[in-house]
């Protein structure tokens, strides 16, 4: 009897708790077991056949991202050495930190919170530390070794004269003075995590193809802005999407909109008919 009038509590409670009163048939409750009990029992099933869906923000992170935790039994590094590596400037620090708030409370007006943070990095660091296992390199060393990648990928390329301004003079010569000073801007972001956030891969040739990418979009804009483009202007803006597109991230959804991709490449991708080449979560 007790057993009946708890899975009528659960019809009346819910529209769907019949379809799935079969689960309940194989199972022996004594008296003794309560109408929670069999409750958990019938919410864990629920749960299992309608999962909740994840919130856009967070799962765009727990899809692109490599929580700490998980990092360190990838690589085989204890957390407090992957945090110690971070300040050596060994490896970029986290991209994205999630804290989060959980509050327990009962109908005995009592309460109890939980507070969890955890930290979220760009996936080629994976590949970072395991370089760490078999060079001896100390931060100097990768900070020049990045440095001369950063440079050299900025010099080969094509449409360098875009990149920094008034870093390159009228015969295309570099301003030594002036790269420097863009170098060492660029190592802070890539060690504060920020290109993990920008960038594809947060790596010296991604930030000098975003770097490059983008001025080029903001001239493209600023020469169109407010005018219905041609065919080939068109086709021109789907060359810049192409490109953009292959060093440059998403971003989180709540980013987008302010994100370099949101102000430089959505909106004219939008406003001339080309909507189907703004990139989908």
């Amino acid at each position: 009897m007790w057993f009946v009038n708890a899975i009528g509590t659960l019809q009346k409670s819910s529209g769907s708790a019949h379809r799935n009163s079969c689960f309940f048939e194989n199972l022996h409750f004594s008296e003794q077991n309560t109408v929670e009990k069999i409750y958990f029992y019938y919410s864990e099933i629920i749960t299992k056949q309608y999962p909740t869906k994840m919130e856009s923000n967070l799962k765009y992170i727990e899809d692109n991202y490599i929580e700490l935790e998980n990092l360190a039994i990838l690589t085989h590094f204890e957390t407090a050495e992957i945090e110690k590596f971070i300040l050596e400037k060994l490896i970029p620090s986290y991209s994205y930190l999630i804290h989060s708030e959980i509050k327990i409370s009962s109908s005995l007006n009592d309460s109890h919170s939980i507070s969890t943070v955890k930290k979220y990095f760009s996936k080629n660091v994976v590949s970072l530390l395991n370089d760490l296992k078999t060079t001896q390199n100390n931060s100097e060393e990768v900070k020049q070794k990045f440095r001369e990648n950063f440079i050299q990928r900025l010099l080969n390329h094509s449409t360098k004269e875009f990149a920094y301004q008034n870093l390159f003079d009228e015969n295309n010569r570099v301003n030594e003075e002036r790269l420097d000073m863009a170098f060492e801007e660029e190592w802070q972001h890539y060690n504060n995590g920020i290109y993990g956030i920008c960038t594809l891969n947060a790596s010296e040739n991604d930030i000098i193809d975003k770097e490059i990418i983008v001025k080029k979009l903001i001239k493209f804009n600023q020469e169109k802005e407010n005018l219905k483009l041609t065919d080939s202007e068109k086709e021109e803006l789907k060359n810049l999407n192409a490109e953009f597109n292959k060093s440059t991230n998403l971003f989180a959804p709540y980013q987008r909109a302010t994100s370099s991709r949101g102000k430089y490449l959505d909106k004219i991708l939008q406003e001339n008919d080309l909507s189907d080449l703004v990139k989908k979560y």
